[in-house]
């Protein structure tokens, strides 16, 4: 067990390296420079180039990328540009309750749905019951969200 588990963790820390470094690349080569564009109209070459030097773009990427993990492993996520200069943690501290509260509303419903309706299509396999079970959870799945809403809506 013990084995399995460490396999597990190391194959998390690839995933989660991977994640990381996409996520990471994709911002990077993403088109535009983010300095110019948080100046906007009041463009000067002095203020861009202290601008890119305080937010280490003046590093090579492989540097950008380790301090980008170090500060993500401390809890950093940076500075919003949008919100003058205010943490990104303190913006994303306030939706984090009603995710989770979302999230575990979500978890109780499908547990107490879902768990019940597999039992019974387990124990009825290739009936009526079990086809029709079956045919509707996958109309769910294909019902693009805002169709299941008014669907919703009208029961």
């Amino acid at each position: 067990m013990i084995q399995f588990l460490i396999k597990r963790f190391i194959g998390l820390l690839f995933v989660i390296t991977g994640v990381t470094f996409i996520t990471f690349m994709l911002g990077y080569v993403a088109p535009g420079d983010p300095i110019r564009n948080l100046l906007g109209q009041h463009f000067s070459p002095t203020t861009y180039a202290v601008l890119r030097h305080a937010y280490g773009l003046d590093l090579p990427w492989y540097q950008q990328y380790g301090n980008y993990v170090l500060n993500l492993l401390h809890g950093n996520f940076g500075t919003s540009f949008v919100t003058a200069n205010r943490p990104v943690w303190d913006i994303l501290k306030d939706g984090v309750p009603v995710s989770a509260e979302l999230g575990l509303g979500a978890l109780i419903i499908q547990m107490l749905v879902g768990v019940p309706i597999g039992i019974i299509s387990a124990l009825r396999a290739n009936t009526s019951s079990f086809h029709i079970v079956h045919y509707q959870g996958l109309t769910v799945l294909w019902l693009p969200p805002a169709q299941q809403e008014r669907n919703m809506r009208n029961v």
